[in-house]
C-alpha cells in the first residue's frame, strides 16, 4: 500500500502519463482518413476524448503539485479490499458486452442495465444510491444512443 506522503508524487507520474497518452492519440488521429458522410470529421472523437483527458489529467497535477509543494498528507480512510465486488463488476461487463453481441439487448437498454447494476453494486445497494444510479443509467443510456447514432453515425445492436 502507498504511504500517505507518497501519494502527491504517484498522482503526477500518472497525470503525466495521461497527458503523454492523450498527446500521442491527438497525433495519431491526423492518420484518420477523411469522412465521407460525417460531418464533424473522422478524428472528432479521438481528439474530443484526448482534449477531456489532458483537462482532466491537467487538474490531477496542479492538485497533486500544490499538495507536494504545501506537503499535504492525504487522510488515512479505513479500506476494506473487496475482490468480490471487483470481479462482479467485471462479470456485468462481460454479461454487457455478450449480451448485445448475442443480440438479447439493444445497445441502449444493455447500457441501462449496467450502469444501473453495477452502479448499485458499487454503492452497497442502498436505496438512495440507487436511485441516483437509476436517473445516470436512463441519462446515459439514452445519451450515448442520440450522440452515437445521431452526432456521430455509428451503427449500434438494434
Amino acid at each position: 500500500m502507498l504511504q500517505p506522503s507518497r501519494t502527491p508524487r504517484v498522482d503526477i507520474v500518472v497525470a503525466v502519463t495521461l497527458l503523454a497518452l492523450a498527446g500521442l492519440v491527438w497525433w495519431e488521429s491526423r492518420r484518420i482518413a477523411p469522412p465521407f458522410f460525417d460531418p464533424l470529421g473522422s478524428a472528432a472523437f479521438p481528439r474530443a476524448a484526448a482534449i477531456l483527458i489532458s483537462a482532466l489529467a491537467t487538474v490531477v497535477l496542479i492538485r497533486a503539485a500544490m499538495g507536494l509543494r504545501l506537503g499535504v498528507r492525504p487522510p488515512t480512510i479505513p479500506y476494506r479490499p473487496r475482490p468480490d465486488l471487483a470481479i462482479g463488476v467485471v462479470l456485468l461487463a462481460v454479461l454487457y458486452v455478450g449480451a448485445m453481441d448475442l443480440k438479447v439487448l439493444g445497445f441502449p437498454w444493455a447500457t441501462m442495465i449496467f450502469v444501473f447494476l453495477s452502479g448499485a453494486a458499487l454503492g452497497g445497494f442502498d436505496r438512495r444510491i440507487m436511485a441516483y444510479s437509476a436517473a445516470i443509467a436512463v441519462a446515459l443510456g439514452g445519451g450515448c444512443t442520440y450522440l452515437l447514432r445521431d452526432v456521430f453515425y455509428i451503427d449500434l445492436p438494434f
